[in-house]
């Protein structure tokens, strides 16, 4: 086989690899799953849905299906899971736009979004496995709450929420070729903090809570 040329390779275990690969695979099963609730809550076929919903963006979907509960309520239980969903993803998506468009460097082996200037760690990056993992039960919850049950088992549990990232929550140091500093999230674009996307405490993208009114930062 021919063999990558590529040297940033030496710096991952095979373990490291594999991790990557899981989380790259769930993180497209979860907006897989995004697609089939909003397909769920606008009664849409497979082949209407193909054409309608899967060519949107995440951002995109989620915003839909935001609009669309604000026409038609949700009840209670696809009401908590688009809630909780739309405030994991913002963070997820940002770790999962910042690893699959990045550049890996030499050297610290962090991932580079050029075009952003933005940078996170290969730890970081490692250290989402178990969010992905709730957001993961918390889209299959919504899915089925929506209507739209392809869940063996009977209705799945509601998942408990993981322990937040050090580096979602409220400071981080970002790195960059132009140097390292630490700012708030809110200094950044996009600014999620899982933190405050969870308890609505503290700044939300373009400084906006879920409730359209401006927040502030608590430690956490």
């Amino acid at each position: 086989m021919l063999q990558s040329p590529f040297r940033f390779e030496a710096g991952f275990t095979s373990a490291e690899f594999e991790t990557i690969g899981r989380l790259a695979l769930r993180w497209a099963a979860i907006e897989h799953f995004v697609a089939n609730c909003l397909k769920a809550m606008l009664g849409l076929s497979d082949e209407q849905a193909i054409v309608i919903v899967f060519p949107l963006g995440m951002e995109a979907k989620l915003a839909r299906m935001n609009k669309l509960a604000k026409i038609n309520p949700l009840n209670a239980d696809a009401s908590k899971g688009l809630i909780e969903l739309t405030k994991v993803m913002k963070a997820l998506q940002f770790v999962r736009n910042n690893t699959i468009h990045a550049i890996v460097m030499e050297g610290d082996h962090s991932f580079e979004l050029r075009r952003d200037r933005r940078s996170l760690s290969k730890h970081e990056v490692l250290s989402t496995e178990e969010l992905t993992n709730y957001a993961g039960r918390v889209v299959i919850f919504l899915r089925h709450a929506l209507g739209d049950k392809d869940t063996v088992g009977g209705p799945p549990a509601w998942p408990t929420r993981p322990t937040i990232p050090a580096f979602l929550q409220c400071n981080r140091t970002e790195r960059s070729a132009h140097g390292s500093q630490t700012r708030p999230w809110h200094h950044f674009e996009p600014r999620p903090a899982l933190g405050d996307f969870i308890t609505g405490t503290r700044m939300q993208p373009y400084g906006m809570a879920l409730d359209g009114k401006a927040t502030s930062c608590p430690a956490f």
